[in-house]
This record gives structure tokens, sequence and C-alpha cells, in this order.
């Protein structure tokens, strides 16, 4: 479930899914390693998991915008696929 993570953690996948590589700089010390990856995941269409539907969610719509905001734009720029 991606909105479960912490909005911060998931922006730092950003840059690892574009570069394909992770830099690490620790102080004097800079390390680059590859990173090709498939990022696969999952989100429900609201907090409570349903379809969405009037008759079928109990979720209200500020809450159903605040859910999916959780994942900024610029990762979801980078995910190919949505179902």
């Amino acid at each position: 479930e991606l909105p479960h993570f912490k909005p911060a953690v998931l922006n730092l996948l950003r840059e690892p899914l574009e570069a394909r590589a992770i830099t690490i700089v620790r102080a004097r010390y800079r390390s680059r390693f590859p990173a090709q990856f498939q990022l696969v995941a999952a989100m429900n269409p609201c907090p409570a998991g349903r379809v969405c539907a009037p008759e079928a969610c109990r979720c209200s719509g500020d809450q159903v915008r605040r859910y999916q905001a959780r994942i900024s734009g610029p990762l979801l720029d980078r995910i190919d696929l949505h179902v």
C-alpha cells in the first residue's frame, strides 16, 4: 500500500528511478551504486479500500483527495502503468 509510507520516503525513490543509481555521500567519501529496479506498488482508490461508488464507500470526497495526494505528482509521473 503505497500511501501508507511517509511522503518524504516515497519522494526518495524518484532519483533512483530516474538515474538508475544511488549516490551515498558521507564525510569525505562518495559512493555510487547501480540501482536498476522495477517498482511494483499498489494502492486502494480510497482509505477504506472500497470501489468508491457513492453507495458503497463511506469516505468523503475530501478524505479520498487527501489519501490520493500522499503520492506526489513527480513520483506518479515515473509510474508507467495505472490500472
